[in-house]
C-alpha cells in the first residue's frame, strides 16, 4: 500500500498554493485512471471540478461526480478509478501543526464523509480565490469560515449519535454492547463517542449500560416472579454473580434483598 506524505498526490499538479495551516492543488487525472489503495498522511477535503470516479474502501464503494466534496481523514485507505473523461480535482490539505492535523484542533469526527454542494458556500468562495487572485490570506478566512460551520455542524451530528447511544443502551438491556459496536451504528468514531458520552451523561458507556441494566432489574424484580438467575438471564449478565455484585454496587443490596426490602 502507498503512503502518501504532505503535499503528495497522484495525476499531474496544474496549480499549487501552501499557506500557513493549508495545502491547496489541483490535480488531473487521465481518463481511466486507476489508483490502487493508498493513503495520505495529512487529512484533506477533495472538490471534483470535472470528470467522475468511483471510490472504494473495503466494501463501500461511492461514486463521485462534479462538484461533490469528500473529506478523507488522516491514513484513510481507499482507491479511485475514474471513468471515461478526464478528472480534476481541487484539494485542500490541512498541514500538522506541532503534530496535530488543524482538524484534530477542531475535533472532527475521524471519518469520511461526503458534503452536499449546495451547502459548502465557503468551499466555492475559496475555489474561486484560488483560480483568480491566488490570494493566501483570503484563502484561509475561507477555510476557517468553513471550518467554523463544519464544527457546529458535528457537534449537532455529535448530540444526535450521543441521544441515539443512550436510546440503544436504555431499550436493548437483553445484551452486552460494546463499544465499537456501538459506535458503529451511531455513525461516530469510538474515541470521539467515549469522550462525548461521558461528557454528556457523567458515566462511562459501560457504567451507563450497568446501570441501565439494573434499573430494568429493578421492574423485574417488583413485577414478575423471576428467579434472580432469571434476571440475569433476561439482562444478559455474565453469570449470576456478576448480576448481584453489579446490582449491590449500585443499589447498596443484593438483588434477593432488594425485593424482599421492598415487598415486605
Amino acid at each position: 500500500m502507498i503512503g502518501l506524505s504532505e503535499g503528495k498526490y497522484f495525476g499531474s499538479s496544474s496549480e499549487y498554493l501552501e499557506t500557513e495551516h493549508f495545502i491547496f492543488s489541483i490535480t488531473n487525472h487521465n481518463p481511466h485512471h486507476h489508483i490502487d489503495d493508498h493513503y495520505h498522511d495529512n487529512p484533506y477535503l477533495s472538490v471534483l471540478l470535472s470528470g467522475s470516479y468511483s471510490e472504494l474502501n473495503g466494501t463501500d464503494n461511492t461514486l463521485v461526480n462534479p462538484g461533490d466534496i469528500l473529506f478523507r481523514p488522516e491514513a484513510y485507505t481507499h482507491k479511485n478509478t475514474f471513468n471515461e473523461k478526464p478528472g480534476k480535482c481541487f484539494n485542500i490539505e490541512f498541514k500538522k501543526q506541532n503534530g496535530k492535523s488543524n482538524m484534530t484542533e477542531m475535533s472532527s469526527p475521524n471519518t469520511f464523509l461526503q458534503f452536499k454542494t449546495s451547502q459548502q458556500k465557503s468551499i466555492y468562495q475559496l475555489i474561486v480565490n484560488f483560480k483568480i487572485h491566488q490570494n493566501p490570506d483570503a484563502a484561509e478566512e475561507y477555510m476557517f469560515d468553513w471550518l467554523n460551520e463544519f464544527s457546529t455542524d458535528c457537534n449537532q451530528l455529535h448530540t444526535q449519535s450521543i441521544n441515539k447511544a443512550i436510546k440503544i443502551l436504555d431499550s436493548e438491556t437483553d445484551q452486552f454492547h460494546r463499544l465499537n459496536d456501538i459506535a458503529d451504528r451511531v455513525c461516530i468514531h469510538p474515541v470521539y463517542l467515549s469522550r462525548l458520552f461521558k461528557q454528556k451523561t457523567g458515566k462511562t458507556i459501560s457504567e451507563y449500560q450497568l446501570n441501565s441494566k439494573v434499573q430494568q432489574a429493578v421492574k423485574l424484580l417488583l413485577n414478575t416472579k423471576y428467579s434472580i438467575s432469571r434476571v440475569s438471564q433476561e439482562l444478559a449478565f455474565f453469570d449470576d454473580a456478576h448480576f448481584i455484585k453489579s446490582f449491590k454496587a449500585i443499589l447498596g443490596l443484593p438483588p434477593h434483598q432488594f425485593r424482599l426490602a421492598l415487598k415486605s
